[in-house]
């Protein structure tokens, strides 16, 4: 007999913003997974720093770019 038990996982899905163009880019979803919310929302703000710093700084000022991110539950079975 095979038990599959669930647990619930998040994933990280970000996107790039503009308040100038008021409009955001396809949102990206991260590969890994995050066995609680708070490791999932911390690595959101982690990432929009990578992603904003790689930018240049008057780019980011003309388009006053921006991240909006999300943390989703994702059921995740095991056996």
């Amino acid at each position: 007999i095979i038990v599959k038990k669930t647990m619930t996982k998040f994933v990280l899905i970000l996107a790039l913003c503009s308040n100038v163009h008021i409009a955001c880019m396809n949102p990206v979803q991260d590969v890994k997974t995050y066995d609680t919310f708070g490791e999932c929302i911390l690595q959101a703000y982690d990432q929009s720093l990578q992603v904003l710093s790689t930018i240049d700084i008057k780019e980011v000022n003309d388009k006053e770019l921006y991240t909006r991110f999300i943390c989703k539950e994702k059921e995740d079975d095991t056996t």
